[in-house]
C-alpha cells in the first residue's frame, strides 16, 4: 500500500510538472475557451526557431530556423514531426494548411535549417503563402552560406515573386526574384520600417479572429540599421533584425530575433503608446545576450513580460544567456512565481515549477563564494556539462532551451496561457 501511495504521488508530480497549467492565469471559465495558438520554441542549440500554430485554420508560422552548434540529435526530424510533415510520403496525402515564413535577419543561426526542414519536397514548398525577409537585403549576398540559402530555399518556393516581401526595401517580389541567382546584390538605399501591420495576416489569422478577438500579426522595428546609403550600420545584421508581434485579444507575444538595443530603442522612439508593448510571452532577443545593449533594462521595463523564453546553446564563443539579461527580466517582469495546476478526480492540485537554468558564468572562478544575490535566482553549482556556465534554480517563469529543451506555450482564444510544457 505504501509503494502504491508513493507511486501515485510521483505520478501526480510527473503530470503537473510535465504537462502543466499556469493557475495564476487560469479560471474555470477558461476551460470552455477554445485553444487558439500554440507557440513552440524549438531546441536547436546555438540558434533560433519558433513555430506558431493557429489551431483554428491549421496555418503554421515559422519564425527563423537555424543553428550553428550544440544542435540536439534529430532536431530536423523533430521539427518535421511538429508540423505533421512526417506523414508526407507516397501513401499518405499531405496535410492541409498554409505556411508563413518570417526570416528575422540573414545570420546563419536563424536561417540554415529552413532548407533542411523543407528539403526539396515540392509539396511542402507549395504550401508557403508568404515569406518575409528581414534585414538589409544585400546582407543575404555577403557570404556563401547565406547566398546558398537564397538558392536552396527561397528560389525553390513556387511563384516566389508574388510571395516574398523585403522588410528593408520598397521592392516588388519580382525584383527580388530576378536577383536570386546573383553573386552580389548592391542596393543604394534601405529603409527602416517601424510598425508594419499586416492586419489580414496573409491567411495566418481567420476572419473571426480578426474581428471578434481583434488579433493582429505585425512585424515591428525591421531594419533599424538603415540610416543613410552606405552607412556601416546597414551591415550589422543584428540591428536589422525584425521583431514579430502576435496580439491575441490584446495579449502580446513578442519574438525578438537577434534585436539589439539599437533595434528596441528605435521601436521605443516611434511608438506612441508604450503600454501596447506589455507582453505575456517574450522570446528574448539574441539568445539572452546583453552585448550591444540587448535585453536592456528599459526594454524589460516597458514590455514587463510575464513569461520569458530564451533560445540558447552552449557555444563558448557566444556566452548566452548572461546574468545581466536574466536579471533585467527578473527585476521588471516575471513578478509571480509560476504555480501549476492539474485536475484529478475533480480536485485541483498545485505546485510550483522549481527548475534549473544554466547561465553563462561571467563572474569566473569566484562564483561559488560570491553566489550572486539576485531575487528569484539561487546559485546551485557550476555546470559540469558545459564549462563556463553556472546552474541556477528558480521558480520564476523564465526558461532556456539549453536547460529545459523545447518550450511549448498554449494560448486560449482570449490570449491566456492555458497550458505549458517543457521537454525536461
Amino acid at each position: 500500500m505504501k509503494n502504491f501511495t508513493c507511486r501515485l504521488i510521483l505520478g501526480l508530480s510527473f503530470i503537473t510538472q510535465s504537462y502543466a497549467v499556469d493557475s495564476s492565469l487560469f479560471k474555470l471559465s477558461d476551460m470552455t475557451d477554445p485553444v487558439s495558438f500554440t507557440v513552440s520554441i524549438k531546441n536547436v542549440g546555438q540558434g533560433s526557431c519558433t513555430i506558431i500554430r493557429n489551431h483554428e485554420n491549421n496555418h503554421f508560422m515559422i519564425i527563423d530556423a537555424g543553428s550553428l552548434s550544440d544542435k540536439p540529435y534529430n532536431t530536423e526530424e523533430r521539427i518535421l514531426e511538429e508540423f505533421g510533415f512526417s506523414e508526407v510520403n507516397e501513401d499518405i496525402p499531405l496535410s492541409k494548411g498554409t505556411i508563413t515564413v518570417v526570416v528575422s535577419h540573414s545570420d546563419k543561426d536563424h536561417i540554415n535549417l529552413l532548407k533542411t526542414v523543407f528539403g526539396s519536397n515540392q509539396l511542402l514548398l507549395n504550401r508557403i503563402s508568404r515569406i518575409y525577409a528581414g534585414d538589409h537585403f544585400e546582407n543575404y549576398f555577403r557570404i556563401p552560406e547565406t547566398r546558398e540559402f537564397l538558392k536552396d530555399f527561397v528560389k525553390k518556393i513556387p511563384d516566389v515573386g508574388s510571395k516574398i516581401i523585403s522588410l528593408s526595401h520598397d521592392l516588388t517580389g519580382l525584383n527580388i526574384e530576378n536577383h536570386l541567382n546573383d553573386t552580389q546584390y548592391v542596393l543604394d538605399r534601405s529603409k527602416y520600417y517601424s510598425f508594419r501591420s499586416h492586419v489580414k495576416g496573409d491567411g495566418f489569422l481567420t476572419e473571426r479572429q480578426l474581428t471578434l478577438t481583434k488579433s493582429v500579426f505585425e512585424i515591428i522595428g525591421a531594419n533599424a540599421g538603415a540610416k543613410e546609403a552606405g552607412d556601416a550600420s546597414e551591415k550589422d545584421t543584428n540591428i536589422n533584425s525584425a521583431v514579430v508581434r502576435l496580439s491575441i485579444a490584446g495579449n502580446n507575444i513578442l519574438i525578438m530575433g537577434d534585436a539589439t538595443g539599437d533595434t528596441t530603442d528605435k521601436i521605443l522612439e516611434d511608438i506612441s503608446n508604450p503600454e501596447s508593448l506589455k507582453t505575456i510571452l517574450l522570446v528574448a532577443g539574441h539568445h539572452g545576450a546583453d552585448t550591444d545593449n540587448t535585453n536592456h533594462i528599459t526594454w524589460a521595463a516597458v514590455t514587463e513580460p510575464q513569461h520569458v523564453a530564451l533560445s540558447t546553446g552552449f557555444n563558448k564563443g557566444y556566452k548566452h544567456p548572461t546574468l545581466t539579461a536574466v536579471a533585467n527580466y527578473l527585476v521588471t517582469g516575471l513578478k509571480n512565481n509560476r504555480i501549476y495546476s492539474a485536475f484529478l478526480f475533480g480536485k485541483q492540485f498545485h505546485q510550483t515549477d522549481v527548475h534549473e537554468i544554466s547561465i553563462f558564468n561571467g563572474i569566473g572562478q569566484h562564483i561559488k563564494t560570491l553566489k550572486p544575490n539576485i531575487a528569484g535566482l539561487e546559485f546551485v553549482k557550476l555546470d559540469q556539462g558545459h564549462e563556463g556556465w553556472g546552474i541556477f534554480k528558480t521558480e520564476k517563469p523564465i526558461y532556456s532551451t539549453g536547460s529545459s529543451g523545447e518550450l511549448r506555450y498554449v494560448f486560449s482564444d482570449q490570449g491566456k496561457i492555458v497550458n505549458f510544457w517543457r521537454e525536461r
